[in-house]
Protein backbone atom coordinates (compact mmCIF):
# COMPACT_ATOMS: atom_id res chain seq x y z
CA UNK A 1 0.00 0.00 0.00
CA UNK A 2 3.03 2.44 0.96
CA UNK A 3 4.56 1.36 -2.14
CA UNK A 4 1.55 2.03 -4.42
CA UNK A 5 0.82 5.52 -2.49
CA UNK A 6 4.55 6.63 -3.40
CA UNK A 7 4.40 5.42 -6.85
CA UNK A 8 0.86 7.64 -7.22
CA UNK A 9 2.89 10.22 -5.55
CA UNK A 10 5.23 10.84 -8.16
CA UNK A 11 3.16 9.91 -11.10
CA UNK A 12 1.11 13.05 -10.24
CA UNK A 13 4.26 14.82 -9.90
CA UNK A 14 5.43 14.20 -13.54
CA UNK A 15 1.89 14.75 -14.21
CA UNK A 16 1.72 18.00 -13.13
CA UNK A 17 5.38 18.78 -14.66
CA UNK A 18 4.15 18.35 -17.76
CA UNK A 19 0.75 19.39 -17.82
CA UNK A 20 2.42 22.66 -16.19
CA UNK A 21 0.75 25.75 -17.52
CA UNK A 22 3.43 28.03 -17.99
CA UNK A 23 5.29 26.96 -21.41
CA UNK A 24 9.29 26.59 -21.22
CA UNK A 25 10.64 30.00 -22.33
CA UNK A 26 14.32 30.84 -23.02
CA UNK A 27 13.70 34.05 -22.39
CA UNK A 28 11.32 33.68 -19.41
CA UNK A 29 9.55 35.99 -21.59
CA UNK A 30 12.15 39.00 -20.86
CA UNK A 31 13.70 41.43 -22.99
CA UNK A 32 17.33 40.63 -23.71
CA UNK A 33 20.02 42.56 -24.65
CA UNK A 34 24.06 43.39 -24.38
CA UNK A 35 26.43 39.91 -24.75
CA UNK A 36 23.75 37.29 -24.71
CA UNK A 37 26.55 34.75 -25.27
CA UNK A 38 28.23 35.95 -21.65
CA UNK A 39 28.65 33.51 -18.56
CA UNK A 40 27.37 36.78 -16.43
CA UNK A 41 24.00 37.45 -16.86
CA UNK A 42 21.73 39.98 -15.12
CA UNK A 43 18.22 39.96 -14.30
CA UNK A 44 16.27 43.35 -13.89
CA UNK A 45 12.68 43.07 -12.52
CA UNK A 46 10.51 45.96 -12.87
CA UNK A 47 7.12 47.44 -13.46
CA UNK A 48 6.58 50.25 -16.16
CA UNK A 49 4.15 51.87 -13.13
CA UNK A 50 6.89 52.08 -10.44
CA UNK A 51 8.61 55.39 -9.53
CA UNK A 52 11.02 53.19 -8.07
CA UNK A 53 12.10 51.90 -11.41
CA UNK A 54 11.59 55.39 -13.19
CA UNK A 55 14.30 57.18 -10.60
CA UNK A 56 16.29 53.68 -11.38
CA UNK A 57 16.05 53.97 -14.81
CA UNK A 58 18.77 56.43 -15.90
CA UNK A 59 21.00 54.58 -13.82
CA UNK A 60 20.24 51.13 -15.31
CA UNK A 61 20.37 52.19 -18.73
CA UNK A 62 24.08 53.85 -17.96
CA UNK A 63 25.21 50.54 -16.11
CA UNK A 64 24.24 48.73 -19.75
CA UNK A 65 26.02 51.15 -22.20
CA UNK A 66 29.28 50.58 -20.02
CA UNK A 67 28.57 46.67 -20.20
CA UNK A 68 26.79 45.57 -22.77
CA UNK A 69 30.16 44.20 -24.63
CA UNK A 70 30.67 42.11 -21.25
CA UNK A 71 27.24 41.63 -19.77
CA UNK A 72 23.87 39.60 -20.63
CA UNK A 73 21.00 42.10 -19.43
CA UNK A 74 17.27 40.55 -19.12
CA UNK A 75 14.16 42.46 -18.34
CA UNK A 76 11.39 41.05 -16.65
CA UNK A 77 8.03 43.27 -16.50
CA UNK A 78 6.43 42.26 -13.06
CA UNK A 79 3.49 44.52 -13.27
CA UNK A 80 2.43 45.30 -9.50
CA UNK A 81 -1.47 44.84 -8.19
CA UNK A 82 -1.48 47.89 -6.67
CA UNK A 83 -0.45 49.99 -9.37
CA UNK A 84 -3.82 50.37 -11.66
CA UNK A 85 -2.63 50.32 -15.03
CA UNK A 86 0.91 48.37 -14.66
CA UNK A 87 -0.93 45.05 -16.32
CA UNK A 88 -1.84 47.54 -19.65
CA UNK A 89 1.77 48.88 -20.22
CA UNK A 90 3.34 45.53 -19.44
CA UNK A 91 1.08 44.06 -22.22
CA UNK A 92 1.73 47.67 -24.65
CA UNK A 93 5.51 46.63 -24.34
CA UNK A 94 4.98 42.77 -24.95
CA UNK A 95 3.28 44.23 -28.24
CA UNK A 96 5.72 46.59 -28.92
CA UNK A 97 8.22 43.85 -28.79
CA UNK A 98 6.12 41.22 -31.26
CA UNK A 99 5.50 43.93 -33.34
CA UNK A 100 8.16 46.48 -33.50
CA UNK A 101 11.70 46.40 -35.23
CA UNK A 102 14.16 44.51 -32.84
CA UNK A 103 17.04 45.78 -35.08
CA UNK A 104 15.76 49.34 -33.54
CA UNK A 105 15.06 48.29 -30.19
CA UNK A 106 11.65 49.27 -30.45
CA UNK A 107 11.09 48.04 -27.00
CA UNK A 108 13.67 49.57 -25.07
CA UNK A 109 12.68 52.96 -27.02
CA UNK A 110 9.23 52.67 -25.60
CA UNK A 111 10.79 51.54 -21.89
CA UNK A 112 12.89 54.83 -21.79
CA UNK A 113 9.39 56.69 -23.13
CA UNK A 114 7.32 55.12 -20.56
CA UNK A 115 9.72 56.28 -17.67
CA UNK A 116 10.26 59.78 -18.52
CA UNK A 117 8.90 61.50 -15.68
CA UNK A 118 5.90 63.46 -17.65
CA UNK A 119 4.57 59.87 -19.12
CA UNK A 120 4.52 58.41 -15.68
CA UNK A 121 2.80 61.91 -14.38
CA UNK A 122 -0.17 60.62 -16.59
CA UNK A 123 -0.67 56.89 -15.70
CA UNK A 124 -0.01 57.29 -11.08
CA UNK A 125 -2.79 56.19 -9.24
CA UNK A 126 -3.71 59.26 -8.06
CA UNK A 127 -3.55 60.79 -11.52
CA UNK A 128 -6.36 58.34 -13.30
CA UNK A 129 -9.33 57.96 -10.27
CA UNK A 130 -11.72 58.92 -13.27
CA UNK A 131 -10.18 57.17 -16.24
CA UNK A 132 -10.99 54.45 -18.15
CA UNK A 133 -9.15 51.58 -19.57
CA UNK A 134 -9.46 52.88 -22.87
CA UNK A 135 -8.32 56.56 -21.81
CA UNK A 136 -5.16 54.97 -20.77
CA UNK A 137 -4.68 52.75 -23.81
CA UNK A 138 -5.06 55.69 -25.46
CA UNK A 139 -2.07 57.74 -23.35
CA UNK A 140 -0.11 54.72 -24.27
CA UNK A 141 -0.94 54.38 -27.73
CA UNK A 142 0.98 58.00 -27.72
CA UNK A 143 3.88 56.54 -26.60
CA UNK A 144 4.04 53.71 -28.49
CA UNK A 145 3.92 56.17 -32.11
CA UNK A 146 6.08 58.07 -30.66
CA UNK A 147 9.33 56.18 -29.55
CA UNK A 148 8.43 52.88 -31.74
CA UNK A 149 7.84 51.95 -34.97
CA UNK A 150 4.32 50.21 -34.11
CA UNK A 151 1.65 52.07 -35.88
CA UNK A 152 -1.13 53.29 -33.56
CA UNK A 153 -3.81 51.06 -35.91
CA UNK A 154 -1.15 48.01 -35.47
CA UNK A 155 -0.90 48.80 -31.35
CA UNK A 156 -4.77 48.96 -31.52
CA UNK A 157 -5.03 45.75 -33.10
CA UNK A 158 -2.67 43.89 -30.92
CA UNK A 159 -3.71 44.93 -27.40
CA UNK A 160 -7.28 43.63 -28.43
CA UNK A 161 -6.42 40.74 -30.49
CA UNK A 162 -3.16 39.64 -30.28
CA UNK A 163 -3.31 36.77 -27.39
CA UNK A 164 0.68 36.07 -27.33
CA UNK A 165 0.96 39.38 -25.91
CA UNK A 166 -1.53 38.66 -23.78
CA UNK A 167 -0.30 35.69 -22.80
CA UNK A 168 3.40 36.43 -22.61
CA UNK A 169 2.25 39.21 -20.71
CA UNK A 170 0.85 36.82 -18.38
CA UNK A 171 3.87 34.03 -18.39
CA UNK A 172 6.17 36.77 -17.48
CA UNK A 173 4.19 37.67 -14.42
CA UNK A 174 3.86 34.29 -13.19
CA UNK A 175 7.36 33.14 -13.86
CA UNK A 176 9.03 35.97 -11.88
CA UNK A 177 6.67 35.33 -9.00
CA UNK A 178 7.91 31.62 -9.30
CA UNK A 179 11.45 33.64 -8.84
CA UNK A 180 10.71 34.89 -5.59
CA UNK A 181 10.04 38.64 -6.61
CA UNK A 182 7.86 40.57 -4.34
CA UNK A 183 8.60 43.71 -5.55
CA UNK A 184 10.22 46.25 -8.33
CA UNK A 185 13.10 47.31 -8.96
CA UNK A 186 14.61 43.90 -8.06
CA UNK A 187 18.41 42.94 -9.81
CA UNK A 188 19.43 39.50 -9.61
CA UNK A 189 23.19 38.48 -11.11
CA UNK A 190 23.49 34.72 -11.94
CA UNK A 191 20.86 33.28 -10.08
CA UNK A 192 21.58 35.75 -6.86
CA UNK A 193 19.09 38.44 -5.77
CA UNK A 194 21.74 41.30 -5.30
CA UNK A 195 20.75 44.42 -2.97
CA UNK A 196 22.49 47.53 -2.85
CA UNK A 197 22.77 48.33 -6.07
CA UNK A 198 21.56 52.31 -5.81
CA UNK A 199 24.16 53.90 -8.05
CA UNK A 200 27.11 53.00 -11.08
CA UNK A 201 29.96 53.01 -7.84
CA UNK A 202 27.93 50.16 -6.66
CA UNK A 203 27.43 47.99 -9.95
CA UNK A 204 30.95 48.58 -10.35
CA UNK A 205 32.31 47.31 -7.14
CA UNK A 206 29.90 44.16 -7.93
CA UNK A 207 31.11 43.62 -11.45
CA UNK A 208 34.76 44.32 -10.47
CA UNK A 209 34.45 40.86 -8.75
CA UNK A 210 32.83 39.07 -11.93
CA UNK A 211 34.69 40.41 -15.10
CA UNK A 212 38.10 40.61 -15.82
CA UNK A 213 40.27 43.07 -15.30
CA UNK A 214 40.80 43.94 -18.96
CA UNK A 215 37.47 44.20 -19.20
CA UNK A 216 36.54 46.17 -16.29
Amino acid sequence: MILATVVLFLLVGVSCEVLSPIPVSATSNAFTRGEKSSEIGVDVYIDLGCSDCMNDWPMLSAVYEKYASSVKFSYHLFPLPYHTWAFLLAKSAHVVNLHGDSKSDDVFNFIDYAYLPESQALIYNSATTSDRYCDIQSIVSTWVVNSTTVTADVYADAMLNDSDAEMNTRYAWKQSSLAGVSGTPMYVVNGIKVEGLTDAESWDKMFAGLLPSDEF
